[in-house]
């Protein structure tokens, strides 16, 4: 049976989505630690943020170029 393109994109949207969600949660726990005055743990807390990021635009690059592919 094969699934259909619209619903694996669906699927995988929602994977992104989260991923989104903790990348902004990290970025906040960065901006309320500096606020607080912990250099050291906003610094973590922003390259954690950063690495959720850019693994989530990773993953988009890769399900476009698959739907595109897909597509021809």
């Amino acid at each position: 049976m094969r699934v259909p393109i619209l619903l694996m994109d669906a699927a995988c949207q929602s994977r992104r989505g989260n991923m989104l969600i903790w990348a902004v949660i990290l970025l906040i726990c960065a901006l309320l630690a500096g606020l607080v005055g912990f250099g050291g743990t906003a610094t973590a807390f922003a390259g954690m943020a950063q690495i959720v990021f850019m693994v989530c635009i990773a993953l988009f690059a890769i399900v476009m170029i698959v739907v595109i592919v897909k597509r021809r």
